[in-house]
């Protein structure tokens, strides 16, 4: 049995968008969550999240199924929830709970333009996000450094 896969959206993925109806039919839970991060625009109008580079925990391989078997290993560190240094921001956004990753996981890379040969503006990174029960694993889309 595959994992579920937790995905952190913060734009056109949330609820309620055309990108959620169209792409995240195998969601299995939705919670609200936050993270540190600086949310900044695409020139088409998109948002793009900035993370501090402590952050980012693992980068997104190209088996969706390996990648929601490592965001279920972790261990959660003592300082998850601590304010990066510099002017971070707390970034809201829903915590998806992805049902048949191997699935449901390639068209929204696809549509996100993240590509685990690194082209496109958005890699797609594992992070600690806050919810009201507490911290979670999260795969979420960022800027590639130096954007």
């Amino acid at each position: 049995m595959q994992p579920d896969l937790p995905l952190f959206v913060y734009g056109s993925l949330r609820s309620g968008q055309y990108a959620h109806r169209r792409y995240c039919r195998k969601v299995l839970a939705i919670t609200p969550a936050l993270l540190w991060g600086r949310r900044r625009w695409l020139s088409s109008g998109y948002p793009i999240l900035i993370l501090p580079e402590r952050a980012v925990l693992a980068k997104a391989s190209a088996d969706p199924e390996r990648d929601a078997q490592r965001s279920a290993r972790l261990a959660v560190p003592p300082d998850w929830a601590r304010r990066p240094r510099g002017d971070w921001q707390q970034i809201d956004g829903e915590l998806l709970l992805l049902g048949e990753p191997r699935r449901s996981l390639p068209p929204i890379d696809r549509y996100e333009g993240c590509h685990p040969s690194g082209h496109g503006p958005y890699r797609r990174v594992l992070t600690w996000v806050a919810t009201a029960a507490g911290p979670a694993p999260a795969w979420t889309y960022c800027a590639r450094p130096g954007r």
